[in-house]
């Protein structure tokens, strides 16, 4: 897991810069809790599974998707609401 911060003190789309503050690796049986507005990231070794718990319907919430490239912002899209 990465943990970052957003530095140009921005909260929605479009230009974003970011940086790592925290890395770790999460081992079987752990967990990690991310509270609104936490920016992560996982990384996927071949063979990993998870299992993601939210206390509300992700749907109706607006989130961003972070590409440090690119350094921007964009807003994810529901593959099921509406």
């Amino acid at each position: 897991m990465t943990e970052w911060r957003r530095t140009d003190g921005g909260t929605a789309a479009g230009a974003a810069d970011l940086e790592a503050v925290r890395s770790y690796r999460l081992e079987p049986g752990h967990a990690g809790v991310y509270d609104v507005g936490a920016i992560h990231s996982i990384d996927y070794p071949e063979g990993s599974r998870f299992v993601r718990v939210t206390g509300r319907d992700l749907d109706y919430v607006q989130r961003l998707k972070f590409d440090t490239a690119a350094r921007k912002a964009t807003v994810i899209e529901s593959a099921t609401a509406g």
